[in-house]
């Protein structure tokens, strides 16, 4: 979805925003990485503990720089899972794909700049993933969040 027009300072832009989601059941034992894999998004999880039958739901929202903002193109990602999958959780390692047309719109933006943002309900909402790495080949950027 892109959005053009003028926020209510009056600066002019654009904001471009594109969500995906996939919901499914997972089990695993302990030491085991449990992947998901979509078009745009593949998480792997380590578990240190056995899980079954655990619901996991991801939610991928890829947006530009606000409406007459300066900023990094982002990566938001949301996972939702069962109780037990939550707490058998060790690490958990999100690998976002972007498209760099998208990127291209935006005037002095690059691919480089690119963030990577976790839900973090315990924080209060989105949290940059420190030392996400961004691949200009494979136009996707990586990170990984130990627990």
């Amino acid at each position: 979805m892109r959005v053009q027009g003028t926020d209510e300072a009056g600066n002019a832009g654009f904001c471009t925003s594109a969500f995906t989601r996939q919901k499914e059941s997972v089990s695993a034992t302990p030491g085991a990485t449990i992947t998901i894999v979509s078009e745009e998004l593949t998480i792997d999880i380590v578990v240190g503990e056995e899980v079954i039958d655990q619901s996991i739901s991801t939610v991928r929202r890829y947006e530009a720089p606000r409406l007459g903002v300066v900023g990094e193109p982002t990566i938001f990602v949301r996972v939702k899972t069962g109780v037990s999958l939550r707490w058998a959780m060790t690490s958990m390692t999100i690998r976002a794909m972007y498209d760099p047309a998208e990127l291209q719109l935006l005037e002095g933006m690059n691919e480089t700049a690119m963030r990577l943002y976790l839900w973090t309900p315990s924080k209060g909402g989105y949290r940059p993933i420190e030392g996400a790495i961004v691949d200009t080949v494979t136009h996707s950027i990586t990170g990984t969040v130990t627990y």
